[in-house]
């Protein structure tokens, strides 16, 4: 496993392009994209988060990083749905 990479059970139901990452030192992702060509997009607040996934779903062109701050100590899980039969 990646330093700072989630792995668990479920984990192989999530999109193949989907990262999860949980650093305590982060380089400024936007930034970095940006560099690359890409887009890059950013939510502080929970109020952000509708508006920077419709940005970033809307675009069709190039790559998407979104990059989601949440408090270290925030209870937050990854929801992983059940396996249907």
């Amino acid at each position: 496993m990646v330093p700072g990479t989630w792995s668990g059970s479920g984990r192989s139901s999530l999109p193949e392009e989907v990262l999860i990452t949980a650093i305590s030192v982060a380089p400024d992702f936007v930034k970095l994209a940006e560099a690359y060509g890409a887009v890059g997009l950013r939510a502080t607040k929970p109020g952000e988060v509708g508006a920077v996934l419709e940005k970033g779903l809307a675009v069709k062109d190039r790559p998407v990083l979104m990059d989601f701050r949440v408090d270290q100590f925030e209870c937050v899980y990854l929801m992983v749905p059940a396996r249907q039969p």
